[in-house]
């Protein structure tokens, strides 16, 4: 049992928020006229692009010509749009923050890019009020599981490795960041968070 622990870090991307890729593809090719299946085949060959915009290294309007391959059929407003509407509230996970919210601060580690993170920021901003500091991996130049954006997001929030928690649904940064010292739960169900955040001695 840990009762020093001072921040909880949460994930964003199928943690607090359900991710659905397949809504942006299919109106991207219905603004585009293409395809669904011509978006699907092409979109994985961009994956340096993707990780490019999620460690801020370009723009949103470099990715948006980039994406696009500079045939800009779609105004860069729609883009944006289609590019964002990929998210609803996970309200399970947004419930538990809620109520560690009164005990612990909280905080993100996040890949995303600053499309995302503006739209989630704004149509959840009931929730992500909730959360100090938010780090995500286009601010901090680096993508988990690299240590960099952990050392980061304690620097930031002026805590010690063994003070944090890390909430991911990802094994590899589970790892990363039991690696320095904090102490990684792995997201599985709200129900599995709840139960082995009080086991690891957070009080809910």
């Amino acid at each position: 049992m840990n009762n020093d622990f001072k921040v909880i870090f949460f994930d964003l991307g199928n943690v607090l928020v359900h991710v659905y890729p397949e809504r942006a593809i299919s109106a991207l090719a219905q603004a585009l006229q293409k395809d669904v299946r011509e978006i699907k085949q092409k979109w994985p060959r961009k994956k340096t692009v993707f990780e490019q915009f999620e460690r801020g290294v370009i723009s949103r309007e470099q990715f948006y010509h980039l994406i696009l391959d500079g045939k800009l059929q779609i105004d860069s407003k729609m883009f944006y749009e289609i590019y964002a509407s990929i998210f609803e509230l996970n309200e399970k996970t947004a419930d538990i923050a809620l109520r560690l919210s009164g005990k612990y601060r909280l905080s993100i580690i996040s890949n995303t890019n600053d499309i995302h993170f503006e739209k989630i920021m704004s149509d959840y901003s009931r929730v992500m009020k909730l959360f100090e500091k938010p780090v995500t991996s286009f601010e901090a130049h680096s993508l988990k599981p690299e240590k960099k954006i952990f050392y980061y997001a304690l620097e930031k929030l002026g805590c010690n490795a063994d003070q944090a928690v890390f909430i991911d649904d990802k094994s590899e940064n589970i790892q990363a960041a039991n690696e320095i010292g904090m102490h990684a739960v792995p997201f599985v169900s709200d129900k599995q968070l709840a139960t082995d955040l009080q086991k690891s001695g957070v009080n809910l």
